[in-house]
């Protein structure tokens, strides 16, 4: 051989070398820009899955709360003795269970207490579920309608915590 063919053949060596780094480093470009996409797309898949999970959860919740609310002013209404002028308190008795539909609706308020991610969302809800148990445990019937307005507040509290999150989740 001699050199001009030595010097080509490295020639075509160097090249092939050269064209095949550039491919190499071109498709491994295009793999990363192609995991990056799939990642982003995975990451607002999951978002919207999470923001779904936490609309319904939220719907859910609202719905329960005023099932509560119905439980607590039955609970309430009978414990006051009826409707007319004269109203009796019936305070509970050390040992008397909650009415099945108030222990229900709180049951089903924590359940799905637990499924909300924002932390004031929780707070107010924990409290209006907790403010429900001591209207039956009032000692009178002015100390139990004082319960309730201040179970009032924090509803209205979190029902506008439930408009800004649902806002935020569309």
């Amino acid at each position: 051989m001699d050199l001009t063919s030595v010097i080509g053949l490295l020639g075509a060596l160097i090249g092939g070398a050269i064209t095949g780094g550039i491919t190499l480093m071109r498709e491994r470009q295009l793999g990363t820009r192609e995991r990056e996409a799939r990642e982003k797309a995975r990451e607002r898949d999951l978002e919207d899955r999470r923001n779904a999970f936490q609309r319904e959860s939220l719907l859910a919740l609202q719905e329960a709360l005023r099932e509560l609310a119905n439980a607590r002013n039955d609970d309430y209404e009978q414990r006051r003795g009826g409707t007319g002028q004269a109203h009796s308190w019936n305070k509970l008795k050390q040992n008397e269970l909650f009415s099945i539909e108030l222990r229900v609706a709180r049951s089903k308020c924590w359940e799905l207490h637990a499924r909300i991610f924002d932390e004031e969302a929780r707070r107010l809800v924990a409290d209006i579920i907790n403010r429900s148990r001591d209207v039956p445990r009032a000692h009178s019937i002015e100390e139990a309608a004082e319960i309730i307005m201040s179970i009032n507040r924090s509803y209205h509290q979190f029902q506008a915590r439930f408009n800004e999150l649902m806002r935020s989740l569309f």
